[in-house]
C-alpha cells in the first residue's frame, strides 16, 4: 500500500517530466530558429536553474501548496 509521501514523490516526478517536455519543445523551436547550439544552451541553462530551485526547495524543506 503506497504511503502519502510516496504519492507526493510520484506526483512531483510526473510534474517535472511535464515541465521538461515543455522545455524540450520550446528549446526545439529555438534550435530551429537560431540554431542547434542556441537550443541546447537554452535547454541547459533552464534545466540547471530548475534543478537548482528543486534542490534548494528540498534542502530547506519548502513544500508546494496546491490550491486545487
Amino acid at each position: 500500500m503506497p504511503t502519502d509521501n510516496s504519492d507526493k514523490t510520484e506526483q512531483g516526478l510526473r510534474e517535472r517530466k511535464l515541465i521538461y517536455a515543455a522545455l524540450l519543445i520550446a528549446c526545439g523551436v529555438i534550435a530551429l530558429a537560431a540554431g542547434p547550439v542556441a537550443g541546447l544552451w537554452s535547454f541547459a541553462q533552464v534545466a540547471i536553474m530548475i534543478e537548482l530551485a528543486h534542490w534548494i526547495g528540498t534542502f530547506t524543506g519548502v513544500q508546494s501548496r496546491r490550491r486545487w
